[in-house]
């Protein structure tokens, strides 16, 4: 028999009252809130643990309950790279469209995030690389002044290099022709 997946499994509860005369049980944390927040290497764990897949191609699952998952920081619910499984007893579907409304809010903070830095990274690569392009003038003060105006201002002009001419004289009466 082959040798099976390895299990990684992280329980974290909320309290549960089984009437309002018996104690709260399975609380794991003082007064039954979850000492997460406070325990920065536990958190990272957790992430670390539920997030990185076994193999590319694959997503972790994690399985909670309600009260688990609306314990988590808004901002963070659904956690990312994972998939929630969120456990309730509502029948009336009332969590599951919460839910939902959430997911959907995630992915397009996601999708607006992701478009912005692939804007400022295009802009990045943008500025970084040196571009072809051509301009023509009439005359070599034409092309220098229509050189700096339009690059220069931007800060892309780097070296200027003239070559041909040193001086408007030996350009003649017409200035340049072309080249």
């Amino acid at each position: 028999m082959p040798p099976s997946q390895p299990l990684t499994l992280i329980v974290a509860t909320t309290p549960i009252r089984t009437s309002e005369n018996l104690p709260t049980r399975l609380g794991i944390g003082l007064h039954g809130t979850l000492p997460w927040p406070r325990i920065k290497a536990d958190m990272a764990f957790f992430a670390r643990a539920t997030s990185r897949p076994p193999r590319p191609g694959t997503t972790n699952a994690i399985v909670m309950g309600r009260k688990t998952y609306d314990s988590l920081p808004q901002h963070l619910r659904p956690l990312a790279k994972r998939i929630n499984v969120v456990i309730t007893r509502d029948a009336t579907g009332s969590v599951r469209e919460r839910i939902m409304r959430e997911l959907e809010a995630k992915r397009v903070k996601a999708a607006a995030v992701a478009a912005e830095r692939a804007q400022k990274q295009e802009q990045a690569q943008a500025q970084a690389e040196a571009r072809t392009d051509a301009l023509v003038s009439t005359g070599l003060e034409d092309a220098l002044e229509s050189l700096e105006s339009g690059y220069g201002a931007e800060g892309r002009l780097g070296n200027r290099d003239t070559t041909g001419a040193d001086s408007d004289d030996e350009c003649g009466e017409g200035g340049w022709d072309g080249i």
